[in-house]
């Protein structure tokens, strides 16, 4: 029973530490080979459009309620701003280029991309670097 009783314990430690592991953060991204980086992205943006479908399929049904969520709907102003004309291997070169200061391995995969969409969109070097030192401070947790 107390060999059962270990096993356990050894089992739930080492569950507790595998999930540590599974932090989506720079040291995540710098561990991926560069045709899993790509895939990354490439599921992101998938990501992007369903979450975009599931955003409305609730109202089609309702064409009062459609049209307002029509008129409030954003997604369109950024997708153009930021996604239209830009490649998943630009964002995959961008992380990568984020990630190879050890300052910025903290910053999470989904907050690291919008930093890199926005820069591709022309976010100065000076915002960039205000940004960036904020990220650092306040979404490394």
């Amino acid at each position: 029973m107390k060999n059962l009783l270990f096993f356990i314990a050894m089992l739930v430690c080492l569950s507790v530490l595998a999930m540590g592991e599974d932090r989506r953060d720079g040291n995540f991204w710098r561990e991926l080979n560069e045709d899993d980086r790509a895939m990354y992205i490439i599921g992101i943006y998938d990501g992007i459009s369903i979450g975009h479908n599931f955003s409305y399929w609730g109202n089609v049904k309702d064409k009062q309620a459609f049209k307002k969520f029509l008129e409030v709907d954003t997604f369109n102003e950024y997708f153009d701003k930021y996604l239209t004309n830009t490649r998943s291997d630009q964002v995959v070169d961008g992380l990568n280029e984020l990630y190879t200061d050890f300052r910025n391995r903290k910053i999470k995969i989904m907050d690291a991309v919008w930093l890199v969409l926005y820069q591709i969109a022309g976010a100065s070097e000076s915002e960039m670097a205000s940004i960036l030192k904020n990220y650092r401070k306040n979404r490394a947790e």
